[in-house]
C-alpha cells in the first residue's frame, strides 16, 4: 500500500514525468521573414492568425518604447522625429484589422510585416537594446 493512499506515493522518490522545454520562442527577423513569404506558401488560416497576433503585440509594445524614448530627445532631433514618424506609421498599419477573407488576413499580416520591419533600426537604438547586442 502506498504511503499516500490514492496517490500512487510509494515513498520511492519522485515520479513526476520529465517535462521537455517549449521549443524557443521564434525572433522578430523569422517572423518578419515568415509573414513576408505568406503569399508563396499560403500556409493555414490558424498560422496566419497567430503571425498577426504576434507582429501585432510585437508592434504595440515597440511603438510605446519607442515612442517614450523619443520623447525624452529635444524636439527638433533628427533622430525623434524619424522614430515618431516610424511610430505613426507602424500604428496607422494596425487600425484597419484584416478583413474577412483568408487574402485580406495575408495582406494584413504583411503590412504587419512591413510595420515590423520599419521599426527594427529604431528599436536597436534604444539605449537598453544596444546593451544586450
Amino acid at each position: 500500500m502506498p504511503f499516500f493512499p490514492h496517490t500512487g506515493n510509494t515513498g520511492g522518490g519522485l515520479t513526476a514525468h520529465p517535462r521537455t522545454a517549449p521549443p524557443p520562442s521564434p525572433s522578430i527577423h523569422h517572423l518578419i521573414r515568415e509573414a513576408a513569404d505568406l503569399d508563396q506558401r499560403l500556409p493555414p488560416i490558424e498560422r496566419v492568425h497567430a503571425l498577426i497576433a504576434r507582429l501585432y503585440c510585437y508592434i504595440s509594445v515597440t511603438a510605446t518604447e519607442l515612442e517614450s524614448y523619443a520623447n525624452t530627445l529635444p524636439s527638433g532631433n533628427p533622430a525623434r522625429v524619424r522614430t515618431l514618424a516610424a511610430v505613426r506609421s507602424a500604428r496607422h498599419r494596425l487600425a484597419p484589422g484584416s478583413g474577412n477573407g483568408y487574402i485580406s488576413a495575408i495582406t494584413y499580416t504583411q503590412g504587419l510585416a512591413r510595420a515590423a520591419r520599419q521599426l527594427l533600426p529604431h528599436h536597436a537604438q534604444l539605449p537598453h537594446t544596444r546593451e544586450h547586442h
